[in-house]
């Protein structure tokens, strides 16, 4: 064994640990991938910002009975979609929330997204 340099440890176990940590593969492929993110994170530049559309156009009302209108907030599946996709800012992504209950529980629009 080799004498022990500094609190805790060898310095032999050290070195290897080391080398160990600048040879892995795993570690050079992550290392690359974080540089390639950091790129497209620059290259990216500026995205522009969804507006509601219910503030926007003012003649847009939300009503439960429009099923075809609630279509549009509601995913395949059968979920709604929220507003950091749709662009809805928060009073009317809650009144398209109300308006989708009410016409799911009224059977204007499923649950689930077999028939939609």
């Amino acid at each position: 064994m080799s004498a022990p340099s500094g609190p805790g440890g060898y310095r032999r176990d050290r070195e290897d640990r080391d080398d160990r940590r600048e040879s892995t593969v795993k570690s050079r492929l992550r290392s690359r991938a974080r540089k390639k993110a950091r790129k497209q994170n620059k290259k990216s530049g500026f995205l522009r910002r969804k507006v509601c559309r219910f503030c926007a156009d003012s003649s847009l009302q939300i009503d439960y009975k429009d099923a075809k209108a609630l279509r549009l907030f509601t995913s395949e599946i059968g979920k709604m979609i929220p507003r950091r996709i749709s662009g809805n800012c928060a009073k009317h992504q809650r009144q398209l929330a109300v308006a989708i209950k009410r016409a799911r529980h009224i059977a204007i629009m499923p649950f689930a997204g077999h028939g939609i």
